[in-house]
């Protein structure tokens, strides 16, 4: 799969890489363009999203970490500082217990391992399937809600685009255990 991205600093910089939030588009990420020149900032749009291509789904978290990291081979980057904002955290959890050696570090913004009750994940996803993402935009938190940022976000991504991992974020093999008691 190959995700729409940008690429901005130098390329001998080290590597920061964005991934945003189901329903987003890498264009959340620009007031972080600032860092570009001590970094190299790539942004991205998950599968599904943005200019990212939306295969059926739905889609499992193994399958959104494996976009990543096809994406890191294809910029020939060995490792990259990660940053992710609620599923693209998600994503960046699954990076960090299956892909540890590409990540150099790992920054979690709003995000969750595992949904304990995935009643409203699955209701969000029957609300867009049935009317569009533009029927649940007022729904979804917004730094700056306005008709303007709301109409950009239900653009996003299509419908189809929101069939994806309410599972955990990593093998249950590997998953923590809680202590008994």
């Amino acid at each position: 799969m190959k995700l729409h991205h940008t690429d901005d600093g130098p390329r001998d910089a080290p590597v920061l890489l964005l991934a945003g939030s189901l329903g987003s588009t890498l264009a959340m990420w620009e007031p972080q363009l600032t860092l570009a020149g001590p970094f190299r900032v790539i942004r991205v749009d998950h599968r599904g999203h943005g200019g990212s291509p939306t295969p059926p789904g739905p889609y499992a978290m193994p399958d959104l970490a494996a976009d990543f990291v096809e994406l890191l081979d294809d910029l020939e980057l060995a490792e990259v500082a990660f940053c992710g904002l609620s599923l693209g955290g998600m994503i960046g959890m699954y990076l960090g217990s299956e892909h540890p050696h590409r990540l150099s570090s790992l920054t979690l913004c709003c995000t969750t391992a595992h949904f304990a009750d995935k009643t409203p994940w699955d209701q969000r996803i029957a609300a867009v399937e049935a009317d569009g993402t533009a029927g649940i935009a007022d729904t979804v938190p917004s730094p700056r809600p306005s008709t303007r940022t709301r109409s950009r976000w239900s653009r996003a991504s299509p419908a189809r685009g929101w069939r994806c991992c309410p599972e955990p974020t990593w093998p249950r093999s590997r998953a923590p255990r809680r202590p008994a008691g």
